[in-house]
């Protein structure tokens, strides 16, 4: 959803709470309410103030033209003790307009909060993914997750439980390849094998990330840097041709280490120019490069890595 189409709906939303919910104003009336000389009127409205007779040093009573002049306005204390402005608070948060909403604006507030970015992992030698960001909105509310369910559809690799389905969008989803072992053994029944469950999957993914240092299963840099990032553009150029809707490479790289992802995609675009790719792929294949995208990032000492690679990619689609 674009910024333009954000703005048309937080102007309708707030028009639409302006007359669910018009603002009026009551204050109490002086002349309507009759108080006695002498006598203390006790409101605990915080949107009241209460009268309080002040009587003369003299022991006459006063007339009633006399009365105004005795009275004067007490302001009320609006502080409340802490756990009631906590509920107060919680209490505020909610928005309970929101089922008055027309059903069409219902459902642009559902569709911009689903296109939140996924990260899916490919991992193990046959490239299971796992997702790692469940889809809240398929347990709001029925409405809600019919609006998901056009958003999403649901990706069956395997009959097995070790392969169970999952919802995938290429809008959103972005693909991480976590296991270099895996793209030579599925590249031949992948491309090949038409009834391959991964062939259908495969042309849908059209953003894929990968750390060229973690793909090759290190998290400091090799001894011969320059040799394994030859190996290592090989391998990822491959998994590039196993997705064939690939729109978008994300070489995702940490401080101290810009040389070695540099070399990697050197090699990947030098090989794959040259035909390198195409002389092992099937001729049907029209292997090109991706658009690559550079992402930095870094970890602490004692943070898992791939955690640190999730967070860095979720942050740069939001």
């Amino acid at each position: 959803m674009d910024s333009t189409t954000k703005q048309e709906l937080g102007d309708r939303i707030e028009s639409t709470c302006s007359d669910a919910s018009p603002t009026q104003s009551v204050s109490p009336s002086p002349s309507s309410t009759n108080v006695a000389p002498n006598c203390r009127v006790e409101n605990v409205d915080s949107d009241i103030s209460f009268l309080t007779s002040t009587p003369n040093s003299q022991t006459t009573p006063h007339s009633a033209t006399e009365r105004p002049s005795d009275l004067e306005v007490v302001q009320v204390s609006t502080s409340v003790p802490d756990h009631q402005q906590t509920i107060g608070t919680a209490s505020e948060m909610s928005f309970t307009l929101f089922p008055k909403f027309p059903l069409e604006l219902r459902r642009m507030v559902w569709s911009c909060a689903i296109s939140s970015p996924r990260v899916i992992e490919l991992q193990s030698v046959k490239l299971t993914p796992r997702v790692t960001k469940s889809i809240a909105l398929m347990a709001v509310c029925r409405e809600a997750r019919e609006v998901a369910l056009a958003f999403y559809h649901l990706i069956r690799l395997g009959p097995t439980i070790s392969t169970p389905p999952f919802y995938f969008s290429a809008e959103n989803s972005i693909c991480l390849l976590n296991d270099s072992s895996s793209t030579m053994m599925l590249l031949p029944p992948a491309i090949r094998d038409t009834s391959h469950p991964w062939n259908t999957f495969r042309k849908q993914v059209t953003t894929l990330a990968v750390d060229p240092l973690l793909y090759y299963g290190q998290a400091n840099s090799p001894d011969h840097p320059i040799v394994v990032a030859a190996g290592q553009g090989l391998k990822i150029g491959t998994a590039t041709a196993i997705f064939a809707g690939l729109k978008e490479l994300i070489i995702l790289r940490r401080a101290g280490f810009q040389e070695y992802s540099r070399a990697t995609v050197a090699f990947l675009t030098t090989y794959g120019n040259s035909g390198g790719y195409r002389r092992m792929l099937p001729s049907s294949v029209d292997w090109r490069v991706p658009h690559i995208t550079y992402l930095d990032y870094g970890y602490n000492d004692g943070e898992n890595p791939w955690e640190a690679v999730r967070k860095a990619l979720l942050a740069h689609r939001q």
